[in-house]
């Protein structure tokens, strides 16, 4: 099974790649973002509400872990097309966050004053998570070799097969704990297998320690690296705040009912961006400006029609669909649910800005903008949330990304006008 799981990735024709690149980093895509909203739908009709709200907040704690570990790398890695760090640079690069970001989760899990039982929920699904850190690296260099689609069969095989692990074993024991330890050792069972066997294909050199190598790389990443981090302790912010209130667990089930269609809006843009990640860096660094400026406003016009679109469904039909799907009534939540998928559309622009930074190395300038909306979150998330409970924390997160999207623009725009005043402009 695995050799022709195998055989079916690596072997394709050239002419098709770029089409099962796009397929298919859709269908990791897809199944990535609906991951933990698949979870929490079997937990909440399996175990209820409150147990679905300790999945919420771990899925929290589990990106903000999964944001160090991968450090903000796979955007460099992937539009590293000079090759200026080698695969060996990046490898132990990421062996040194890794260690810093299990650290992260076992502080997360352990030392924040909850229940044994919730701890090793979020410890679980931390350790989950944690194979997208440690694959990231792999996937990398697959993409940076024009070969997204093999990094992104694998992610959909791994977590298809670890979900219905799970599914089946929640189903059949009704144990939060037992399905999320045996979903992770499959998770990390089929990373070895399948990536092991993949990556001399597209290294074949010595992975040398070059400790110069991986202190530049440090130096170049750390800045991205906070503004993700930043970036989703913004996002998790609302959960944060939330996890502060009485009845916390149930406040953060409804939360995560509520917040699940938001992600879509985001999915679905990435699924269409992320494949051109190489052609809008190579557009960069040959100063072909116009196709660049062309290329980034055309992903934020179809960015703004699809939340309008998504926005229009969830008011008229979407939240009714929740309840029939969750089995709980949620009218009264109407106003935080369009609210939220708002600011699905606000994080989604922010996100492609701080990639576009990323493409044009102004990853320092990306952190300045994230500290913008961290010093909102530090003043007024305890005030909004107290306030207003689960409606204050959608108002959090739309007016967070509203301040970092704003931002972010207006240093992007600084930064392409000093490019075509410095440089030449893209030969007609």
């Amino acid at each position: 099974m695995l050799q022709k799981v195998l055989k079916f990735a690596l072997n394709a024709d050239e002419k098709n790649i770029l089409k099962r690149s796009v397929f298919w980093n859709m269908l990791a895509s897809t199944l990535t973002g609906f991951i933990t909203a698949i979870i929490v739908f079997f937990v909440t009709r399996i175990n209820g509400v409150g147990v679905a709200g300790i999945i919420n907040i771990a899925s929290a704690y589990g990106y903000q872990c999964l944001t160090l570990g991968s450090f903000g790398v796979r955007n460099l890695q992937s539009s590293d097309v000079k090759y200026q760090y080698q695969y060996s640079d990046y490898f132990y690069h990421r062996i040194i966050t890794s260690v810093l970001m299990y650290l992260l989760l076992i502080y997360y899990s352990f030392c924040s004053g909850y229940t044994l039982e919730k701890a090793i929920v979020i410890f679980l699904f931390g350790l989950f998570k944690s194979v997208d850190a440690i694959e990231d690296v792999y996937h990398g260099e697959y993409q940076r070799n024009s070969r997204l689609d093999v990094g992104s069969i694998y992610i959909t095989l791994r977590q298809l097969a670890s979900l219905v692990l799970f599914v089946i074993t929640l189903i059949l024991t009704k144990s939060i704990i037992l399905s999320l330890f045996l979903m992770t050792l499959a998770s990390f069972i089929l990373f070895i297998s399948l990536n092991k066997v993949t990556l001399p294909i597209f290294f074949k050199g010595e992975k040398r320690v070059d400790w110069l190598k991986i202190k530049e790389l440090f130096i170049a990443t750390l800045p991205l690296c906070i503004a993700s981090f930043i970036s989703m302790y913004l996002s998790n912010s609302p959960k944060y705040a939330l996890d502060n209130l009485p009845n916390s667990d149930e406040l953060q089930g409804y939360f995560g009912i509520l917040s699940m269609p938001v992600f879509t809006i985001n999915l679905i843009s990435n699924m269409i961006f992320r494949p051109l990640i190489t052609k809008i860096s190579i557009y960069w660094n040959e100063n072909k400006i116009n196709s660049f400026i062309k290329i980034t406003v055309i992903q934020f016009i179809f960015t703004i029609v699809l939340t309008f679109v998504i926005t229009c469904f969830g008011y008229f039909i979407g939240l009714r669909l929740l309840e029939i799907i969750f089995g709980y009534p949620l009218i009264e939540y109407m106003s935080s649910f369009i609210i939220l998928l708002i600011g699905g559309g606000a994080i989604t622009l922010a996100n492609l800005l701080l990639l576009l930074l990323t493409i044009v190395r102004a990853q320092n300038i990306a952190l300045v903008v994230y500290i913008f909306g961290l010093l909102f979150v530090l003043f007024g998330s305890s005030t909004l949330v107290d306030q207003y409970g689960v409606l204050g924390a959608s108002i959090l997160y739309l007016i967070v990304w509203i301040i970092v999207g704003i931002v972010s623009i207006l240093f992007l725009t600084l930064i392409i006008i000093r490019r075509r005043d410095g440089k030449c402009l893209e030969k007609s």
